[in-house]
């Protein structure tokens, strides 16, 4: 496939090298680069229909897929056919498709009920796809809470960006609230942060992909705290591949 992860999504790269078997690395891979397509439609329409219509073309496709049908229609789906199919759940994707289709609806993100399923569905359902792929034997629920977890710390490190494109993506906190020093942002992100701690899986996970996804999600949250909760001031995590190494082993 002509995609790069590590241009594309550096972060879920690096992850994917702690999954040891090639094929199944592979295969992860997929579904990375499937993310990225979804999580792309957002700013390529135009319109709200036009992405509704681009999210049901991808629903029709995965459940053709998931059906055992082939196609060569994109890259991604040619990927997805070198997956057994007993390894593919098209409600996962389902839900997938439900959260992005979040991304067009204005009401959305009101509460912080919306924002969970947000996180459940886009990430909470890939983490499940991987899992089975990969023969993880890790619970739905603690992937669930993984996906919580890790994705609170990528929305607070990505308002800056969401309130630029004039997206509200958290409840309470409109794009003219994301500013620099901001104490209603800062109070809200505190609080979110501090959710999103409670939610941490604890004990050791049995694949170490898992567990360098959570250590990914610890260096993040550090990050987040020493920049005073200010998404404006985060530093990059100093030696944050080596770091994770040594964590998730």
């Amino acid at each position: 496939m002509n995609f790069n992860l590590s241009q594309h999504d550096p972060d879920r790269h690096f992850l994917s090298l702690f999954i040891s078997k090639p094929e199944e690395r592979a295969m992860c891979e997929v579904l990375d680069h499937l993310n990225s397509e979804l999580a792309h439609i957002r700013e390529t329409v135009t319109t709200s229909p036009l992405g509704y219509i681009r999210l049901q073309w991808w629903r029709d496709e995965l459940s053709g897929l998931c059906q055992g049908q082939n196609s060569e229609r994109h890259p991604v789906l040619v990927g997805l056919q070198e997956v057994p199919g007993e390894r593919l759940c098209y409600e996962s994707f389902d839900r997938i498709l439900d959260a992005r289709a979040m991304e067009f609806d204005e009401m959305a993100f009101s509460k912080m009920e919306d924002v969970w399923a947000y996180l459940d569905g886009a990430q909470g359902h890939l983490l499940i796809i991987k899992n089975s792929v990969m023969g993880a034997n890790v619970s739905d629920d603690v992937l669930l809470s993984l996906s919580r977890y890790y994705g609170i710390a990528g929305l607070v490190r990505s308002l800056p960006y969401y309130a630029k494109a004039g997206r509200k993506i958290l409840p309470n906190l409109f794009p003219e609230d994301i500013v620099p020093h901001s104490e209603k942002m800062v109070n809200t992100i505190k609080t979110l942060c501090e959710e999103g701690r409670a939610l941490r899986p604890e004990g050791r996970l049995s694949h170490r992909y898992w567990r360098a996804t959570r250590s990914l999600a610890d260096l993040y949250y550090g990050a987040i705290e020493k920049a005073g909760y200010d998404p404006f001031h985060i530093q990059p995590v100093p030696f944050k591949e080596f770091r994770l190494w040594l964590k998730a082993f």
